[in-house]
């Protein structure tokens, strides 16, 4: 019962930005209209019998959130495959609507990558994290549980992942970067 009210709100909400898309179209607002639809965090939806976002964050049902892009400037159709996160939203649209950088900013401006260019994205190393738990994701790898070092991580390769052992301090690994998942 509570999965189908969840899957009730998604279909409500994506019928809603239908109906804004709709308006903005029929009003001919669209070159000058940025719409980003996105979530703070993903919901296990009963994947592993679970609801909500609990017990932790380090899944992709969690971390991996849909952020989609309209307007002037974006790709239709296209997908980024790069690391991007929320906090990349803010000078993006900085950036589309001319306005200076925010000096304070952690994100980047994902203006070319939504153009459909294929680079590199902005992180080559995306955190999520809170007191009970953290996932370190570099491209395709990911780990998660109590991480203390993280050495090694570019977009060429995976990212090499230290986890202290009770009784033991943490220490960053040695060799070349292996792949986690």
């Amino acid at each position: 019962r509570k999965l189908r009210g969840y899957l009730a709100a998604i279909s409500q909400v994506d019928a809603a930005v239908g109906q804004i898309l709709d308006h903005l179209r029929r009003h001919d607002l669209e070159a000058d209209t940025t719409v980003v639809y996105s979530s703070d965090h993903g919901d296990y939806a009963a994947e592993h019998g679970l609801m909500e976002k609990a017990p932790g964050l380090g899944s992709d049902a969690i971390t991996r959130v849909p952020m989609l892009w309209w307007g002037a400037g974006v790709a239709p159709g296209g997908r980024i495959a790069a690391g991007v996160h929320s906090c990349d939203i803010a000078p993006t649209l900085c950036a589309a609507a001319g306005a200076p950088p925010m000096p304070t900013a952690d994100g980047s401006d994902l203006g070319g990558l939504l153009a459909g260019s294929t680079a590199d994205g902005p992180h080559q190393l995306l955190v999520t994290e809170n007191p009970w738990s953290r996932s370190v994701r570099c491209g395709h790898s990911r780990a998660g549980g109590r991480l203390h070092a993280v050495s090694a991580c570019r977009a060429s390769a995976p990212c090499a992942v230290a986890r202290r052992r009770p009784g033991r301090p943490a220490r960053a690994p040695s060799g070349p970067a292996r792949k986690v998942w």
